[in-house]
């Protein structure tokens, strides 16, 4: 119906997430790259460069909210948020927590609802459309959809109700609202005085479970919120379904940065944006052993889920 399907887009644009400041200055060279989520840790860390860098360089800035919302934080969210919402385009919101707020603070900013916001169905995607449970919901155009994860690609050509999808970035696998940072250090001097408060510096850095097949699972600590992201070992990669991703029409095209250094971003930027390969057809696997050398997984994009 026209109140949950978008407009269709012959061209998608790329849109990038980033979670760490050196993956940002990687993906500002790339003039194909026409949005950027910034991670509200990353913002609150370097928040006056962040700001700097919105106004010298013009492509749309939106803040991705965290995936724990808290009651105690929002005082001081409101107040670094004021800034966003003059220089910022708009967030994206991953619970429905922090989607309501943003519609009761966010002015006229647009709203992305991230991949983890329920919208497998086509009354879902109206009401987060809508932000009302009417029948049939009238669509506001400031709200946007990420195609959900869950989705294999005949579901989504069924239904293109979606303006972007993900082309690459690790799946999170458990939002946890403790912090293993500190339940580690607890565990480990167990038998002194230590506590968990005592150790935390508040600075997000990335730590890794490891499997018994060696797999690591990079975990990603969100200190302002004080909670973890763990992440699948390997990341969602569809390079290689480029074809059938333009075949849904997206408006923007995802490339979702967690832990990855410099040198990584700047294989996977080039790996997607460079325009001999943007095709997907001059690429190989050799091409993608070399970008992802540690392997990479399709998700359900070719089997769904049941």
């Amino acid at each position: 119906s026209p109140e949950t399907t978008p407009t269709r887009y012959s061209t998608p644009n790329w849109s990038v997430l980033v979670t760490l400041y050196e993956q940002l200055t990687e993906v500002l060279p790339y003039p194909q790259v026409k949005r950027i989520y910034v991670e509200y840790n990353l913002y609150s860390t370097y928040r006056q460069q962040i700001l700097h860098l919105s106004k010298e360089h013009k492509i749309e800035w939106f803040l991705a909210m965290p995936h724990v919302f808290r009651q105690q934080e929002l005082e001081a969210m409101q107040s670094e948020l004021s800034d966003v919402n003059r220089q910022f385009c708009g967030v994206l919101v991953r619970n429905l927590d922090s989607y309501a707020w943003a519609r009761a603070h966010c002015g006229s900013l647009a709203i992305v609802c991230d991949s983890s916001l329920y919208a497998w169905n086509l009354r879902a995607a109206g009401v987060l459309r809508s932000n009302t449970f009417t029948c049939p919901p009238k669509a506001d155009p400031s709200v946007s959809l990420t195609a959900p994860l869950e989705l294999n690609q005949s579901e989504l050509l069924q239904h293109p109700i979606y303006e972007e999808y993900i082309a690459y970035g690790r799946t999170a696998l458990m939002v946890d609202a403790n912090c293993l940072a500190k339940t580690s250090a607890v565990l480990a001097n167990k038998n002194t005085a230590v506590s968990g408060a005592s150790i935390c510096k508040k600075t997000q850095n990335v730590l890794y479970l490891t499997d018994r097949y060696r797999k690591r699972f990079p975990v990603v600590r969100y200190c302002f919120s004080c909670y973890n992201v763990i992440f699948n070992a390997d990341p969602l990669c569809l390079f290689d379904q480029m074809t059938a991703l333009k075949q849904l029409n997206p408006e923007f095209l995802r490339l979702s940065f967690t832990d990855e250094n410099a040198g990584q971003c700047r294989q996977i930027l080039a790996l997607f944006l460079d325009p001999r390969t943007t095709d997907g057809k001059q690429t190989s696997a050799a091409d993608l052993s070399v970008a992802l050398p540690d392997g990479f997984t399709r998700g359900h994009f070719k089997r769904g889920v049941e």
